[in-house]
């Protein structure tokens, strides 16, 4: 293993990752996916793109459905989670789906640009969710200017040295972050797995807290933590048996499908368990629509 903040093994492993795709030497997999082609389109990885649409779907379903939560704690809070996770979303389809077509074939920016963005946006996702972690704390009053800005902004600029870092490891355009032999970079390392895990492990801690102090029932945590156990089957799904799953189906499946579907129910957990901890049932507002 080539250690901490070491690309390479990591790319060579596992399944397809944005922030892999900005090496150009990480191109170069143990078990690369053949994709379908449709004409002068090819999609590298169409089972991952249905996936995302599907969460892309549910995304929206339960962003309509938070919004009609007038009354409830961090609606808003948890409005912005569901939308910086739908461009996330997208982001994912275009960086990992692969999409080109003939005339692409020597143009990096259509692997690049999607990828460093999809790093950015994976970051300022699992970040927004950790601020909700917050929110029934009322350190700042939810729903408030001074709640929004200070989670967007935060969530923002995160983004941007992510995606920053991304493209100047792809384009070298300050030399700060060459790509060497085993693909070091640590910067990137951190920002792309380290912080996102983190966030989400922080965000569980948090409102298991909240929900010691202030409820007296424990129910809810069962939410929590089995949405935590899914991301996490997500990752191992990802980065440890990603290979035999796209070896035994011939090339054309790998963990990412895996981990979108882990992810994505992972999110309606957490959707539940917020519903399940304020006072409004979704059923009091339905006749706003």
């Amino acid at each position: 293993m080539s250690g901490f903040g070491a690309f390479r093994d990591v790319c060579y492993s596992s399944a397809t990752i944005g922030a892999c795709r900005l090496f150009t030497s990480a191109q170069d997999k143990n078990c690369e996916l053949q994709g379908i082609q449709l004409g002068t389109l090819r999609i590298l990885d169409p089972a991952n793109t249905i996936a995302s649409v599907i969460a892309l779907s549910g995304t929206i379903y339960l962003g309509y459905r938070a919004h009609s939560k007038y009354a409830a704690v961090g609606r808003k809070e948890m409005n912005l989670l569901y939308m910086i996770y739908f461009f996330t979303l997208i982001s994912q389809i275009l960086a990992l789906g692969g999409w080109k077509t003939d005339s692409m074939n020597n143009d990096d920016a259509f692997i690049v640009w999607p990828s460093a963005i999809n790093a950015g946006l994976v970051l300022a996702t699992s970040w927004i969710l950790m601020m909700n972690g917050f929110v029934g704390y009322q350190i700042v009053e939810d729903g408030t200017w001074l709640s929004m800005l200070s989670i967007f902004f935060s969530a923002f600029a995160l983004f941007i040295v992510t995606a920053f870092i991304g493209l100047d490891t792809a384009y070298s355009w300050t030399g700060a972050f060459t790509q060497g032999d085993d693909l070091r970079n640590t910067a990137l390392y951190i920002l792309a797995f380290v912080l996102p895990a983190v966030s989400i492990v922080l965000y569980a801690l948090l409102v298991t807290l909240l929900v010691i102090r202030t409820l007296s029932q424990r129910k809810p945590l069962g939410l929590v933590w089995g949405g935590l156990l899914l991301f996490a089957l997500g990752q191992v799904f990802t980065f440890v048996i990603s290979d035999p799953i796209c070896n035994g189906t011939n090339r054309y499946v790998d963990g990412n499908v895996f981990n979108t579907l882990f992810t994505f129910t992972a999110m309606i957990l957490v959707s539940k368990f917020w519903s399940s901890i304020t006072e409004d049932e979704w059923e009091d507002f339905e006749d706003h629509y």
